[in-house]
């Protein structure tokens, strides 16, 4: 599966390495029964691994953050790439979803957001490709004046 292009925005800083954990979850989960004793089934076909990070932002990274969350993420809802630290030197972007997050508001203008979100599939060594989003469009225009002669009007709109 390939990794969402939708990345934090460049403007923040990288996830703070002393709070930088990877936890896995369990892949089975209780089943209630109506009668009997309760078993235990499995509900991941791979093992989920939740990310809890911290990030250390100023006033306008704090902004910045809130309005990628709601706007690109969807308030959460939307999967994006995750840059995660590797066991050794180096960085991985894992397919991250259902982010949560919480700000702490400290003093000297700090902020400390702290985020939890479920790590999916396997890691990638290299940033998704952003795709370009380059548009060409020729129209055709015709105006028409009361005299009634035609003028026919070539335009050209190139959106970059």
């Amino acid at each position: 599966m390939a990794i969402p292009e939708l990345l934090l925005p460049s403007s923040l800083p990288d996830f703070k390495a002393g709070t930088h954990v990877v936890t896995p979850e369990p892949l089975y989960s209780p089943v209630p029964r109506q009668g009997g004793t309760d078993r235990r089934r499995r509900v991941f076909t791979s093992t989920p691994r939740q990310l809890q990070a911290e990030l250390e932002v100023d006033q306008a990274g704090l902004e910045t953050f809130f309005a990628w969350y709601e706007g690109a993420l969807q308030a959460g809802a939307a999967s994006f790439a995750a840059k995660v630290a590797k066991v050794g030197a180096g960085a991985e972007y894992w397919e991250a979803c259902g982010l949560q997050y919480t700000a702490e508001h400290g003093e000297g203008g700090l902020h400390t957001i702290r985020l939890t979100a479920r790590l999916k599939g396997t890691p990638s060594d290299t940033a998704p490709a952003a795709a370009s989003l380059l548009a060409e469009a020729t129209c055709a225009l015709s105006v028409y004046l009361q005299a009634g002669y035609e003028y026919a009007l070539t335009a050209e709109a190139v959106a970059a």
